[in-house]
């Protein structure tokens, strides 16, 4: 079993790296303008509002008090360990994507008419709400008993996920391509800190034992 979580994250990792290398060739992918096309043919009265309100949940502002209430929330169950890696994880999401946009240089969607348009692979957004929902959603079992109240969470999760990943496109803030890159680079940081929080969590409770 190990072989093959080593084997599907290799494989990421090279999905991420083809993606990065065409990102950086192209301006767009394949299916790319087909996919914001498709999206913006929607037309139902409340899509618009629906996505600028999800899309804004990933700003910086909105993001860092989402971060807050989540560590204040951990701490005052006690769960310091776990403060610890949802105060840390976002910001090294942020750090890789920011370094991956400089090294790939793509424009975002239609930059030539917007002046300082910005980088767009991968989707910064993205990649923040994998690590940051991902991780909440690997530690609710652990922090709420009751299951139904945990299933419930982990929809709202993937709905907010969802809606993020589509929001981005349909804004025109990205091309499809840079939201499954900021998807996969997401789930690359997510895979070892998970690993990693195991390996912590396996050691405290061993020395409590003791």
């Amino acid at each position: 079993m190990r072989r093959l979580y080593y084997f599907i994250y290799a494989a990421c990792l090279v999905l991420f790296g083809l993606l990065g290398y065409f990102a950086h060739q192209s301006s767009s992918l394949p299916g790319d303008s087909a996919i914001t096309t498709w999206l913006n043919g929607i037309e139902l009265p409340f899509v618009d509002s629906l996505m600028q309100v999800v899309s804004a949940l990933g700003d910086t502002l909105p993001s860092i008090i989402t971060v807050v209430v989540v560590i204040i929330l951990l701490l005052f169950a006690r769960r310091r360990l776990e403060a610890v890696f949802i105060a840390v994880l976002p910001g090294i999401a942020v750090l890789l994507t920011w370094l991956i946009k400089v090294m790939v240089d793509r424009p975002r969607p239609g930059a030539e008419l917007i002046d300082n348009g910005g980088l767009s692979f991968p989707s910064g957004h993205v990649s923040h709400m994998v690590v940051l929902l991902g991780f909440v959603y690997y530690l609710l079992p652990g922090l709420i008993k009751q299951r139904v109240i945990i299933t419930a969470l982990r929809a709202i999760m993937v709905i907010i996920m969802l809606l993020m990943i589509a929001s981005r496109v349909y804004l025109g803030e990205h091309w499809s391509s840079d939201v499954l890159g900021g998807l996969v680079l997401g789930g690359l940081i997510l895979a070892p800190a998970i690993v990693v929080y195991k390996h912590y969590a396996r050691r405290g409770g061993n020395a409590r034992a003791a």
